[in-house]
């Protein structure tokens, strides 16, 4: 299954490591976003050398997907989520559209990707 994990998985899965064998298949192909590589970069400069070491593990593991090009859906996402009364991460709209776009699982521990959900069904969310 091709499954994209945003920065809350992957900072889960590092301090759960067990959660690996029960969320992801052996055949599991692993994406992230370019927003999930700017958000954990932020956490290596802050946190220095063995949280840098960490990303650049982890990232050299994971194909990348980037989320220009799904601006238009994003967009009509957080429009649609503000009509119903709702705010959420920009961010987060934008990983969405990218997972939808590109057939991807997403697996998160961010509860805001279900009222992403509300507004784009298609976007297939594993809570961890």
């Amino acid at each position: 299954m091709r499954t994209c994990l945003d920065t809350s998985a992957i900072l889960k899965l590092k301090r759960e490591p067990r959660l690996l064998s029960t969320t992801l298949g052996e055949d599991d192909q692993l994406f992230t976003t370019t927003i999930t590589i700017y958000e954990l970069l932020v956490g290596a400069n802050f946190y220095g050398k063995k949280e840098k070491e960490f990303v650049d593990k982890i990232l050299a593991s994971l194909n990348i997907v980037g989320v220009e090009d799904y601006f238009h859906l994003a967009s009509k996402v957080t429009a649609d989520l503000l009509k119903e009364g709702k705010r959420v991460n920009d961010l987060d709209t934008m990983i969405a559209a990218s997972c939808v776009i590109n057939n991807l699982r997403l697996v998160t521990a961010d509860e805001d990707f279900n009222k992403i959900k509300s507004v784009l069904p298609a976007l297939e969310v594993l809570s961890i």
